[in-house]
């Protein structure tokens, strides 16, 4: 799968976002775009060897990875987003 773009304004779909993103990621996306309102992103995400473009929109906090490893990744664009470690503390906010 080359490109995956998801845009969801619902409240209550998780579990259908997570699924819809691991199996993006299962698949061997390139290029991935998530518009989204509250979700917790799967960690699969963070460790896709495939993974060359990533851009997250959301507007609010996510917990930092324990791991990251995205070989191929080439752009990286955080918009409204800010990464929390496990005390709370904001260890990065909206990247590009």
């Amino acid at each position: 799968m080359r490109t995956f773009s998801l845009s969801c304004k619902a409240d209550g779909a998780e579990a259908h976002i997570k699924e819809l993103i691991t199996s993006a990621v299962t698949c061997g996306v390139q290029n991935l775009s998530l518009f989204l309102p509250k979700a917790t992103l799967p960690s699969s995400i963070f460790t896709c060897s495939t993974l060359e473009k990533l851009r997250v929109q959301s507007g609010y906090f996510l917990k930092q990875p324990s791991s990251m490893c995205l070989s191929k990744l080439q752009v990286l664009t955080l918009s409204g987003v800010a990464f929390e470690d496990s005390d709370g503390e904001v260890v990065c906010q909206s990247v590009t």
